[in-house]
């Protein structure tokens, strides 16, 4: 009998399972009551493989939409809604840092999340300041 262990989506043989099974931490399943599993599941990962990408592709093309938009209105418009528009775009920037150290740990995201935060922040007082005046 086939067992697969599903935390690393190992395939060994009936001997191997008995030796490994005390040592190995996790859970074995037959090979047909994953397969059940994954027809029952609701989830599809082609859909959510192309709802991500879209919102990457997205994501890319408002940021230059973004960008050429504001540093226009900057050079030649009012800078008043430049501020507002910043301070929007960059707490979007900090959740999406925030989400990427919230998986991976790394320091780097963090330090990116505080930065964008203290943007927000920043950009968001001059934008209140100016519109006060």
């Amino acid at each position: 009998m086939t067992y697969i262990y599903y935390k690393y989506i190992i395939i060994i043989d009936n001997k191997t399972y008995q030796n490994e099974h005390k040592t190995l931490q996790g859970g074995f399943m037959k090979k047909d009551e994953i397969l059940k599993k994954s027809r029952e599941s609701i989830n599809d990962e082609g859909i959510e493989y192309a709802e991500n990408k879209g919102r990457k592709i997205g994501f890319i093309s408002f940021t230059i939409l973004f960008l050429f938009i504001s540093i226009f209105n900057l050079f030649f418009g009012e800078p008043k809604p430049f501020y507002a528009t910043i301070s929007l775009f960059s707490i979007l920037i900090s959740g999406e840092f925030y989400g990427k150290y919230y998986f991976n740990k790394s320091k780097l995201y963090l330090i990116a999340t505080i930065l964008a935060i203290i943007t927000t922040i920043l950009f968001l007082i001059k934008f209140i300041l100016v519109s006060l005046v």
